[in-house]
């Protein structure tokens, strides 16, 4: 956090130091109070619990079955790593306790002492701080700290120097089954589980700035990733501030028509781009634009005030790799009639 604060204006420091204040209660300092004892942090959101498989090592604290048959709704669990466990405790006692509506509830599990209160459950698990919605998945907690199976991230790597904020989900298929999913149409809902194994995300704190970096184990019905070589980009100048980049868009768009045949609303998306090329431009999207496109591409925005881009100070720039050439510049000729018909200022 200390390495973001370089980064920030005046006005965000400001916004930022004042939603801490209304986070915390106006006698809690997070620099005096919480900072000192409070390593780094993850939070888990738990699945719908299912019937434990065997026992494995604990590789870290929480685990993803509950010890029940029972199905129940998932829950969360926030893993903090204390470097100062009698600051820790003081801070509770002294700074949250005698703000509670009643006093904790104090019990022991397998000799590790919990706290709980109406609305979380907490206990001191060897150099961690383990909180939960409730006791039971506390308990499962101190369970997988003890031997239960636990939870392990995806094996992907970011490129991150500094990484501040990750986000793991190590199984994409079982994420969608548990809520993310449910306003997708079954079709879409069935490919993306098949596409996507797992993924993390991760925000970074870079010498220049903030980087932000993703990466997708891709699932076994997958379709075949190509990325770009990265050739066409240095066509674009050097105060280009936004740019996107692909490969092979006809393929891409050969892989669009085959999911369509399942999805009505996806066709219905698709027919309307084409009768739109088709009475603006009098293309055929399919046969005229698309089928040449089956190189390196890339779209940037760039800074420009010539013509009507004044308004705006910029403007979209395209460049297109393509193995049928005469194609393209029969599509561009195309255009370029169309728009003396139509003259911009």
């Amino acid at each position: 956090w200390q390495a973001l604060d370089r980064f920030q204006s005046a006005e965000i420091r400001k916004l930022t130091q004042e939603a801490t204040k209304e986070l915390l209660p106006a006698e809690i300092d997070f620099a005096q109070d919480i900072q000192p004892w409070m390593g780094t942090m993850l939070i888990g959101f738990l699945p719908k619990f299912q019937k434990p498989q065997a026992a494995l090592p604990p590789r870290v604290v929480f685990s993803q079955n509950m010890p029940s048959s029972e199905e129940q709704e998932g829950k969360f669990v926030a893993v903090i790593a204390v470097k100062d466990k009698t600051k820790a405790q003081r801070f509770f006692t002294e700074k949250v306790t005698p703000k509670l509506s009643s006093p904790p509830k104090e019990s022991t599990y397998k000799g590790i002492k919990i706290t709980e209160t109406a609305d979380i459950a907490g206990a001191f698990i060897d150099r961690y701080l383990v909180l939960t919605a409730d006791r039971a998945t506390l308990e499962q907690s101190i369970d997988t700290f003890q031997g239960r199976q636990s939870f392990s991230v995806p094996d992907l790597r970011l490129g991150l120097s500094k990484p501040l904020l990750q986000l793991y989900i190590p199984s994409f298929s079982q994420a969608l089954a548990t809520g993310f999913g449910e306003d997708l149409p079954q079709p879409a809902l069935q490919r993306a589980k098949d596409q996507i194994d797992s993924m993390v995300v991760g925000l970074g704190i870079e010498d220049k700035g903030i980087r932000i970096q993703s990466a997708i184990k891709l699932g076994e019905k997958a379709l075949p990733f190509q990325p770009a070589p990265g050739q066409v980009i240095s066509q674009f100048p050097a105060n280009t501030f936004l740019l996107f980049s692909g490969f092979n868009f006809k393929q891409t768009w050969q892989n669009i028509l085959e999911q369509a045949k399942t999805e009505p609303s996806q066709q219905e998306g698709i027919d309307s781009i084409r009768g739109f090329v088709k009475d603006n431009l009098n293309l055929d999207l399919d046969k005229d634009v698309i089928a040449w496109m089956d190189g390196e591409m890339a779209l940037g925005v760039i800074p420009s005030e010539e013509g009507i881009l004044k308004q705006t100070k910029s403007g979209v720039a395209a460049v297109i790799q393509t193995s049928d050439r005469k194609a393209a510049e029969a599509t561009l000729n195309k255009v370029d009639e169309l728009a003396k018909e139509f003259p911009l200022q």
